[in-house]
């Protein structure tokens, strides 16, 4: 049985340093397979508030090694809770891929990877897309830091094969492809940075994910202006429309979301 908690936590920038505490800490709903791990989680999260950094790191270990000594359910337990909370909860303040900012390196290695690349190929709802916000803490175990065979698009996409209704990794998967074709059409007129198939083909992939939702009108003039830049026409007419679109692209993701009020706070 799942001991379920509201614990505070501390919010950590990309390189695990803190990013400046309220004094008021935000809480969270987490499970913990017992009281004894979530007083350990209890006195971490203390740490990360105030304390050294030789304290930060013994009481992760501390915590670490009461979640490891559990049930392999409790573990699991803990990792959802925590996914739930911060990747699709209230704590999500933003679309971004990548390293999540609200982890240790130490925890994710020891407790999460295994979780989440476990439960992703039993195509478990929710895993990969999971896997694919945390994806810059992930690396081969022969390889260096962040280096990984999945791309995080790639992670976005198996999520919406398991569960198509998956409205976060839509709009994750749109925004990230959005803003390659940026980069790629950023130097217009003076250049396009991609080859017009693989435009082509980020376009028709994005329509595809755009289709029958809200934004998929809205969107519609500036995907056929990128079909022009594709087909080599650059006038200001089509890089204006094009422009309008990307610059639109984080609004268009926000409101797809489940939640749109909490990632556009």
């Amino acid at each position: 049985m799942l001991y379920l908690a509201k614990s505070a936590f501390c919010v950590l920038d990309r390189r695990g340093e803190s990013r400046g505490i309220d004094p008021c800490p935000m809480t969270v709903n987490l499970q913990f397979p017992n009281q004894r791990c979530e007083h350990a989680w209890e006195a971490y999260a203390g740490m990360e508030r105030s304390g050294s950094r030789a304290e930060k790191l013994s009481t992760l270990d501390a915590f670490i090694s009461e979640l490891i000594s559990g049930s392999p359910e409790g573990r699991r337990g803990f990792v959802e809770s925590w996914c739930a909370a911060f990747l699709d909860g209230d704590a999500v303040s933003e679309l971004s891929l990548g390293d999540g900012e609200w982890m240790r390196l130490p925890l994710f290695r020891s407790v999460f990877r295994q979780i989440l690349e476990t439960r992703r190929s039993e195509k478990r709802a929710g895993y990969a897309r999971w896997s694919a916000q945390l994806h810059g803490l992930f690396s081969r175990p022969e390889g260096g830091y962040g280096q990984y065979e999945l791309s995080a698009k790639a992670l976005l996409r198996e999520a919406l094969q398991v569960d198509p209704a998956d409205a976060r990794a839509r709009a994750l998967l749109i925004e990230d492809i959005l803003s390659d074709v940026e980069y790629d059409c950023h130097e217009l007129p003076y250049g396009l940075l991609v080859k017009a198939e693989a435009l082509l083909k980020d376009i028709s992939e994005v329509e595809k994910l755009l289709s029958g939702t809200i934004c998929e009108a809205r969107s519609r003039s500036g995907l056929s202006a990128l079909r022009h830049i594709a087909a080599g026409d650059w006038s200001d007419k089509v890089l204006n429309e094009t422009f309008r679109l990307l610059d639109m692209r984080c609004q268009i993701a926000t409101e797809l979301l489940p939640n749109p009020h909490v990632a556009g706070s």
